[in-house]
């Protein structure tokens, strides 16, 4: 884990991996998605994989590589590939049409 987020205050370190994780998110246009699983339930669970993750540091710089490589993929060590790849399916996947009120 990279030691400057340890050397964090507690609540900085959560902010910290709560960034990190919506940066995933919204860099592969899953961050929509996200809030929809489970009833939001599973983005709950994501964050707290994320905040115990010992990989942030390699997590932060492997996205920094990627910054502007529309071939990049999120790094498969996450323990959060499985919730991100039901994201990008679930975004990718057709909308039904909300009925109207009235």
């Amino acid at each position: 884990m990279d030691p400057g987020v340890l050397n964090r205050p507690m609540t900085g370190r959560v902010w910290h991996m709560h960034d990190v994780l919506d940066g995933i998110l919204e860099r592969f246009g899953a961050s929509s998605a996200a809030a929809r699983l489970d009833s939001g339930e599973a983005l709950l669970d994501a964050r707290a994989r994320c905040y115990r993750c010992g990989s942030s540091a390699a997590c932060e710089q492997s996205l920094a590589a990627a910054a502007g490589d529309e071939r990049a993929a999120y790094p498969q060590f996450c323990p959060n590939a499985a919730f991100i790849q039901r994201c990008l399916a679930l975004s990718r996947a057709p909308q039904r049409p909300v009925p109207e009120a009235g």
